[in-house]
């Protein structure tokens, strides 16, 4: 009989410590909530703080006095004029979406893949570290308007000869990055090639094969 109360004793004493904790754990997190309720309070009563865009010397316009209206801008994509109305934070890889050029992939929106890249004036930019308001008035060229399937670009035609479009995810944004490095340098050698294509991620190949393709092209042109 001893050990049966002794028992119940034990589980008592357990029932009322656990009943604590879960009371001392409630009042923690009431008083995370009410912390949290009245720094709310305070930031929607305090002015608005700058940006550190804003005390620099010379801030772009767009990030000026962190005005998020929207506005009537003019993108020039593929040859064809398009206006839309935007605000300020949308980057130029929505942008292009949403207007139905989905040939420009949506990778990492941060920069490091490249299946976004566009031609910005000519030169190779990632859209997703672009704003669209920064592309304004700009001519912007994705890869679907440098061929089409039924004629493509000589670019296109010998990635997929070499083998080198696989998943096909990254070839856009590899496309792209050729077409720069062609215009600027029509005669790169092998390391330049790599160098111009090293921000595109491209995880089927090895870019063995789209080294090879962008390769063929030079010794077409040189024959």
């Amino acid at each position: 009989m001893g050990k049966i109360d002794g028992f119940q004793q034990l589980d008592a004493w357990q029932e009322a410590h656990a009943q604590k904790e879960l009371l001392a754990q409630a009042e923690t997190v009431g008083k995370i909530l009410n912390g949290l309720i009245a720094s709310t309070e305070r930031r929607r009563a305090a002015p608005l703080i700058p940006t550190p865009y804003s005390i620099l010397p010379n801030p772009h316009p767009l990030l000026r006095g962190g005005n998020m209206q929207p506005k009537l801008i003019t993108l020039t994509i593929n040859g064809r004029t398009h206006q839309v109305a935007l605000r300020p934070n949308v980057t130029l890889l929505h942008a292009l979406r949403d207007l139905g050029y989905t040939d420009v992939k949506n990778g990492c929106e941060k920069g490091d893949c490249g299946a976004c890249a566009v031609l910005l004036n000519g030169r190779a930019v990632n859209s997703c570290l672009v704003l669209a308001w920064q592309a304004d008035g700009a001519e912007i060229t994705t890869a679907a308007g440098l061929g089409t399937v039924d004629r493509p670009h000589p670019i296109q035609e010998a990635l997929a000869d070499s083998g080198g479009v696989q998943c096909g995810f990254c070839i856009p944004g590899i496309v792209v990055s050729a077409k720069a490095l062609l215009d600027r340098n029509p005669n790169p050698t092998e390391e330049e090639i790599r160098e111009a294509i090293s921000g595109n991620l491209c995880r089927c190949t090895g870019y063995t094969l789209i080294v090879e393709g962008i390769r063929r092209i030079i010794e077409s042109k040189n024959q």
